[in-house]
């Protein structure tokens, strides 16, 4: 995991011109209909045709804003923004635009434009334009960028599971994984979760070759912070090592088709307050794909639970892993297995009889418990779950199933308890 602290600069780099290679290869692909908009995902060919700048070893990430980003004659590229109402006063992600225009600040290829979030506008496509859209593309859609927007979220193999007029997702689904934002108790460290992609992709609109390139979000916390390290030298060379430490050997991905780079972020809460002059957060890369390929850090790992007979705790297998639990973590575990829809902190308290005999919560079940005692179960539980996470590393390293989305524990992870039949 990388750590990161940086002030913001508003003057950006000393030199910020990115000049890429000129001219456009075209090549054909399948055709998809979005909203009555034919738009072909290119699947051959293209800058470079696979060749380098676009291997494995990442030249095209390390060279992002000269490569993905890259200057063509002819063509222009639009930074899109959000805006909460029909004005530019109320802009949703305005520091990621900051930091992307200081960035590019010499080049004359770009032109900005904003769109209400949730809008109901008429499409419009004009001509000899690329896209770099600021936050996740599914806000966009309804407004005049539709028919780019559109098929860049329903190709993607990630999937935002977006609230209806929220700021906010409520998650990121690759597969079977599958991420959320969380607020964690790591001992001393009081942690903030979140995660952002980014996104690459070509798209025929016709004759038009397309390139279309996303930074987002779960929230704005996430955009920010993704949009600093590609604006960040040394943070963006992390990033880049990360990438190729996840790929194999010899890896076939076509990333100059498509690609996407899944990130989670931890910021300590007490750096929250002031993130947005003092950025201090840890990154790492969860997912990469390539074209057709999708390579995850950790891939799925089911859990079997094989308690012991004498009931004093038991064994938790994952792959050709193990590790021992007590009695009150696989307890735990077992309850979180039951109601995979996640347990609330309060139902979890009495389900481990963590609170004093004949006292309960809410007093529905017995007498209503001091806040003392309460608080002292909940406090509990946060140490339990901790420590259970910790016990859970040593089948996937740095892999902590527990997590607490949304007020209630979900164990992220396909468990099953061995059947001692």
């Amino acid at each position: 995991m990388t750590r990161t602290e940086s002030k913001l600069d508003l003057h950006g780099p000393a030199d910020t011109a990115q000049h890429g290679t000129s001219g456009r290869a075209r090549s054909r692909g399948l055709h998809d209909n979005y909203s009555g908009n034919t738009m072909a995902s290119v699947t051959t060919g293209g800058h470079g045709g696979g060749r380098p700048p676009w291997g494995a070893d990442c030249p095209w990430l390390r060279d992002f804003w000269k490569v993905v980003v890259r200057q063509a004659d002819g063509r222009t590229w639009r930074i899109c923004a959000l805006t909460e109402r029909d004005t530019t006063f109320d802009l949703r992600d305005g520091l990621p635009c900051v930091l992307v225009h200081r960035w590019l600040d010499q080049r004359t290829d770009l032109e900005e434009h904003y769109y209400t979030a949730w809008a109901s506008e008429p499409a419009c496509k004009p001509p000899q334009r690329d896209y770099f859209v600021i936050g996740r593309p599914h806000l966009y859609v309804g407004s005049e960028a539709t028919p780019f927007v559109q098929p860049l979220a329903a190709l993607a193999h990630g999937r935002f599971e977006e609230r209806p007029k929220s700021r906010t997702a409520a998650g990121l689904t690759y597969g079977e994984q599958r991420f959320f934002q969380d607020e964690l108790d790591e001992g001393p460290r009081q942690i903030k979760r979140d995660y952002a992609v980014l996104m690459f992709r070509r798209l025929l609109d016709g004759d038009e070759e397309v390139c279309l390139a996303s930074v987002a979000g779960l929230s704005a916390l996430a955009t920010l912070a993704l949009t600093h390290v590609l604006t960040d030298p040394d943070e963006l060379d992390s990033l880049v090592e990360q990438v190729r430490a996840l790929l194999p050997e010899g890896c076939p991905a076509r990333f100059d088709e498509a690609f996407e780079i899944c990130v989670r972020f931890d910021v300590e809460k007490k750096d929250l307050q002031n993130f947005a002059n003092e950025r201090r957060f840890e990154f790492e890369v969860e997912v990469v794909t390539g074209g057709a390929a999708v390579f995850f850090r950790s891939g799925p790992v089911e859990l079997v639970l094989h308690p012991s007979r004498n009931r004093a705790g038991g064994k938790v297998i994952g792959g050709n892993r193990s590790v021992q639990l007590s009695a009150l973590r696989l307890t735990l575990l077992h309850r979180l297995i039951e109601c995979p829809e996640g347990v609330p902190l309060e139902n979890l308290v009495e389900k481990l009889y963590l609170m004093p005999k004949g006292m309960s919560v809410d007093g529905a079940s017995g007498t209503l418990a001091t806040r003392e005692e309460i608080d002292l179960a909940y406090r509990a539980v946060r140490k339990l779950v901790c420590v259970t996470n910790d016990k859970l590393e040593k089948i996937s390293p740095k892999w902590r199933p527990i997590e607490h989305i949304e007020g209630r524990y979900v164990l992220r992870a396909r468990a099953r308890i061995e059947d001692k039949g």
